[in-house]
């Protein structure tokens, strides 16, 4: 996963990780993946070497877990 944050013109960052995804799913069948405070590396100018990334994408078709 690549995130680019770009601020004026001297902020220009780029960040990467793989972010661990937990699985989670209602009563009502709906699911979603979710990353808590995944820490992803980043690169540029006035940039932090590392960053937390938190998100919620939701299942919209349905979904196979294997291990």
């Amino acid at each position: 996963m690549k995130i680019s944050v770009k601020c004026g013109v001297l902020v220009n960052c780029t960040y990467g990780g793989e972010p661990v995804l937990e699985a989670k799913s209602s009563a009502e069948g709906v699911t979603q993946l979710i990353a808590n405070e995944a820490t992803l590396t980043g690169e540029g100018a006035f940039c932090p070497k590392t960053s937390k990334w938190d998100a919620t994408y939701p299942v919209s078709e349905k979904m196979w877990i294997e291990s």
